[in-house]
């Protein structure tokens, strides 16, 4: 197994070597879909997979097509079923832990639709089989990198690939159907133009999206010009790049989330109530009246002046929320 692994990966090494466009497997998906019991379908995909093209942007003209599908990623949203299909009866991915295709001639029937015929290879089984592909689109994402979407679709007989698992039905039909509907989105694109996975993650703001218009040029890079103090020294000009904009530009800094307005709403309130209840007993008459006595309590003074400071602090909370509102 290892040294099918250490094989499969060299194999990847050498794509990457020859390929013009790699396969983003963020946003790719390979599914399949199988009779069951006649009349339903049990659908599922492959999680982990990887894979090349080239592509003439020019001519829309396609070749080389290689990918490999690891088996033991696959979900069919049921574990035991999914383990079952991990096993000798099925995939058997601790001997076989690749599925791969190589394309041998690709005809183009349109200038966005493509028939692939490769080898498909499943248990060390090899096959020549037929794609169907259709490009449905290019686009630029957020970060300036250009993106082809391609949609893929074919039928293979399971049998075929040593995948011979079954049992009988009353009928004396089987309980899983032998063809096998393929299908997918392919978003490919060019080698050393990946989106990382990790720019999916940065928040959505008014300055990230001015910063990335500037970055894709959409808007020009702003300007400033400033005087020096001294009279020596000429007018300077500043070019604000897109790491200083959040500083220079007049967009408002957001203001404290509402849920952290709440909490201190919610805390400063409960204790300057509490104080009031416990040492003053909400009455305000007998507040101002123990400042004014001979035998003035400190401990109620003290207590009298954490209420007053804790509920002015409510009173502020309560601003601070009416303005996020």
């Amino acid at each position: 197994m290892k040294k099918l692994i250490i094989s499969s990966l060299l194999f990847y090494t050498a794509l990457l070597d020859a390929a013009d466009f790699i396969i983003n497997t963020d946003h790719s998906t390979i599914k399949f879909s199988i009779k069951y019991m006649i009349i339903s379908h049990v659908e599922g995909r492959f999680e982990k997979f990887h894979g090349t093209f080239q592509f003439d942007e020019q001519t829309n003209s396609l070749k080389n097509v290689q990918i490999i599908i690891y088996p033991s990623s696959i979900d069919t949203d049921n574990k035991m079923r999914d383990a079952h299909l991990k096993k000798r009866d099925f995939f058997y991915t601790k001997k076989f832990p690749i599925i791969s295709f190589k394309s041998s001639n690709i005809k183009k029937k349109s200038n966005i639709e493509y028939i692939i015929i490769g080898n498909l290879t499943i248990k060390n089984v090899t096959k020549e089989t037929q794609f169907s592909l259709k490009l449905i689109g290019k686009n630029k994402d957020t970060w300036n990198n250009i993106n082809y979407f391609f949609e893929f679709s074919s039928l293979i007989s399971r049998s075929s690939f040593a995948l011979h698992w079954n049992k009988t039905l009353e009928s004396g039909k089987y309980l899983v159907g032998d063809k096998v509907n393929i299908s997918g989105v392919i978003q490919g694109q060019p080698q050393g133009e990946q989106t990382a996975s990790s720019k999916h993650l940065i928040p959505d703001n008014k300055q990230t999206r001015v910063r990335e218009k500037i970055n894709r040029k959409e808007l020009p890079a702003l300007v400033f010009k400033t005087k020096s103090k001294s009279q020596n020294f000429p007018s300077k000009t500043l070019a604000i790049n897109s790491l200083e904009l959040q500083k220079k530009t007049a967009i408002p800094p957001e203001r404290p989330g509402k849920t952290l307005a709440f909490i201190l709403f919610t805390f400063f309130g409960f204790v300057g109530t509490l104080f009031l209840v416990i040492f003053s007993k909400l009455s305000i008459k007998k507040i101002f009246a123990q400042y004014y006595d001979s035998e003035l309590s400190l401990m109620a003074f003290l207590a009298d002046a954490i209420a007053m400071a804790f509920l002015a602090t409510f009173a502020y909370c309560t601003y601070e929320i009416l303005t996020l509102l």
